[in-house]
């Protein structure tokens, strides 16, 4: 790959135009390999953003090491300005302004800033990143956010906020409260955060259960009874964006055909990875408009806690 050259002049739009989506992958899962399962999502927001008209602008996106996270022991890093929670139409417009010192290929300069577009959700209607500060679903998520908060309570002292906002100061007392615990409140942190993973799941599998009991009624809580024993409960919704009526389908199995291979990618480089579905286990239906949509449900027994 050619090294991205600073005296390129040179929008989004052109950018992701050179770059096709699988010369992006190999970036996206070796910079963030935790995003492995999402690269179905990443796909439609590369396809979205390749079929958007983009509006000119006299904005820029300034790509640059940042070295803020090195006096709290970190490393420098790349990070992408003005992306992050803005139109995609002004982004795709707005001309790349890279630092002469950053010296990276074009696919992954085009991965980070996919990745700084889609921070806020992988639809331009999206805003995925405010869902940890939703309203509860059901008791045993009330229980967990409850139990979250007397666990920040340990050390802020103070009833935390929508966003558990504290000042500097405030963190950095919050920091050497925690960093000074004694075993018994270790122990204690310890049992919170085991039980509080223990509601957020029992929240999950019941927010599920609802779900398959609201559309239909062929089905019954009891015959249900079997979910809290499961590992894994997964319903995502795989959207495709063809473009192409005749090619719908075709297209949706294609990228999680290629979800699979993706993942095996990522196992074979991380050593280990989650649960990977089967393409037996997909299906596929039409929806009216431009998408198709994918209904993935994998369940997989496990040990009670």
């Amino acid at each position: 790959m050619t090294p991205f050259k600073t005296n390129r002049i040179m929008k989004l739009k052109e950018l992701l135009a050179r770059c096709d989506f699988d010369s992006i992958v190999p970036h996206l899962l070796r910079i963030y390999p935790r995003h492995a399962t999402q690269l179905p999502w990443y796909k439609e927001a590369y396809d979205i953003l390749r079929h958007t008209e983009s509006v000119d602008n006299d904005g820029t996106i300034r790509i640059a090491w940042c070295n803020d996270d090195v006096k709290y022991g970190g490393e420098p890093y790349i990070h992408i300005n003005n992306c992050e929670g803005q139109s995609w139409e002004g982004c795709l417009g707005a001309q790349l302004d890279v630092a002469d010192d950053v010296h990276i290929a074009d696919a992954e300069l085009a991965a980070r800033c996919l990745w700084s577009l889609t921070f806020y959700g992988f639809r331009p209607d999206e805003c995925d990143y405010f869902d940890c500060y939703r309203a509860p679903r059901n008791p045993y998520e009330e229980q967990a956010k409850r139990l979250e908060d007397a666990q920040f309570r340990n050390y802020a002292r103070k009833r935390p906020g929508r966003f558990h906002a504290l000042s500097t100061e405030e963190w950095k007392i919050y920091d050497r409260r925690q960093s000074r615990r004694n075993r018994p409140k270790r122990m204690r942190d310890h049992r919170q955060e085991v039980r509080i993973k223990q509601l957020k799941r029992m929240g999950c599998v019941e927010n599920t259960i609802r779900q398959i009991l609201a559309r239909t009624t062929e089905i019954s809580r009891e015959q249900l009874a079997y979910l809290p024993d499961t590992q894994l409960v997964h319903e995502p919704d795989y959207h495709s964006r063809a473009y192409d009526p005749s090619r719908r389908m075709a297209y949706l199995h294609e990228i999680l055909a290629r979800l699979l291979r993706w993942m095996k990618t990522a196992t074979a480089t991380r050593g280990s990875w989650p649960y990977c579905p089967s393409l037996r286990n997909i299906r596929c239906s039409p929806m009216n408009g431009r998408r198709s949509v994918a209904s993935l449900r994998c369940f997989r027994p496990m040990r009670r806690y």
